[in-house]
């Protein structure tokens, strides 16, 4: 492990300390994985105890007073669209699951409200990964509900889907093993709990990325069997630091490239819920752009150049993530074997990212921003990328 990565454990370890004070009796399993109760209604309460932004200082700060509602499936109640002829099923961890959101704030939900053509259906849960997709698609009861139906099935993709699909979490009871069969994978089980350190996603192996990937495809095989009218799609959540390896071993599962989203920058620092969970305005621009198939054609150059654009990309926070910066700075790290310690030169870009964004305009032209940041003239892959999410 190298500095910057046991510094940036240590960082997450302080800051992400949370309590639920609620009952979780409304929690059962359904095919061996955790599901809500069938017509249960919760009221779920979340604190953060500690805060490692002394700025913000949000010690023993509630971050949402919710009550989900869920239907006869055990998932959370869908809007009811008679008029439908396709559905959207999604899936995915608690981005998905819309932890903190009311129903009608959640991606699948808003999704619905602005195509009516499709009825929404949430699988999404918490801790929730790829290999609970793949135990969920395989079951009796999802195969008879779909049969018929054709439509889109959404993963909404993190990073943590990498780490708990291959069991690194110490919070893996109830999550499925995957394990190969020949050619193919299959679920074989389920995980116990024990000590393990968690790897951060520069961490992970060429073997965790090619399990993951793998089990995606298993997925996209399974969901042909049961009606070939059913379409994987894969959205990139934004933040999503494992993106620009794992969409290169999708095959031809489409996907959706949102990694490089600003959402703090898009909603005027509304995007997140003190746990990192999405707020509904940040749900609304994801709902908005599932459909987009958004792509980012990154390349690299030396180790400068890629610290220079990781600075000018990071989210535009009211404070600087250290969490996230750190992992991509491991990531740069790593990737050129350079030694040392870069986070300081990494926030003086990022201040000076959140400069220019006060002197630009959506009539700012790439000429005007090469005028006005250096390394915009030297790095065009910088330039094409900060002027398509920032003013085009």
């Amino acid at each position: 492990m190298i500095k910057t990565e046991q510094d940036t454990k240590d960082y997450i370890k302080q800051n992400n300390v949370f309590e639920f004070r609620t009952n979780f009796s409304w929690m059962t399993l359904l095919d061996g994985i955790t599901h809500a109760v069938p017509n249960a209604h919760a009221r779920v309460t979340k604190y953060k105890l500690q805060d490692a932004v002394q700025e913000r200082n949000a010690v023993d700060s509630l971050i949402y007073d919710v009550i989900y509602v869920f239907n006869e499936d055990g998932i959370r109640q869908p809007l009811d669209n008679p008029n439908a002829s396709e559905v959207a099923i999604f899936f995915g961890d608690s981005i998905a699951f819309g932890e903190g959101n009311y129903t009608d704030s959640t991606i699948p939900t808003l999704f619905q409200l602005e195509n009516p053509k499709y009825q929404s259906y949430n699988y999404g849960f918490m801790a929730h990964a790829a290999s609970h997709m793949l135990v969920r698609v395989m079951s009796d009861s999802f195969r008879k509900k779909f049969e018929h139906t054709g439509g889109r099935i959404f993963y909404l993709y993190r990073d943590d889907t990498i780490k708990i699909t291959t069991g690194k979490v110490p919070w893996r009871e109830y999550s499925p093993i995957i394990t190969y069969d020949r050619d193919s994978v299959i679920p074989a089980g389920f995980w116990k709990d024990e000590n393990i350190d968690e790897p951060l996603p520069s961490q992970y192996e060429e073997e965790d990325y090619k399990l993951t990937a793998d089990t995606f495809k298993e997925v996209q095989k399974q969901l042909y069997k049961i009606n070939p009218y059913l379409e994987l799609h894969i959205v990139f959540l934004p933040l999503t630091f494992t993106t620009e390896k794992m969409k290169t071993m999708l095959g031809d599962i489409r996907y959706t490239d949102l990694s490089l989203f600003d959402m703090s920058h898009r909603t005027d620092q509304y995007d997140l819920f003190l746990d990192g969970c999405f707020t509904m305005s940040a749900n609304k621009i994801i709902a908005d752009n599932l459909k987009s198939e958004n792509k980012y054609d990154i390349e690299h150059g030396d180790f400068m150049e890629d610290l220079e654009f990781i600075g000018y990309m990071l989210p535009a926070h009211n404070e600087f993530p250290y969490d996230d910066a750190g992992v991509l700075l491991a990531q740069l790290i790593r990737r050129y074997g350079t030694e040392g310690d870069f986070m300081e030169d990494l926030k003086s870009l990022w201040e000076k990212k959140l400069l220019l964004l006060e002197q630009i305009t959506s009539n700012t032209t790439k000429q005007e921003l090469k005028e006005l940041c250096e390394p915009m003239r030297r790095n065009k892959n910088l330039l094409d990328i900060f002027y398509q999410e920032y003013i085009q």
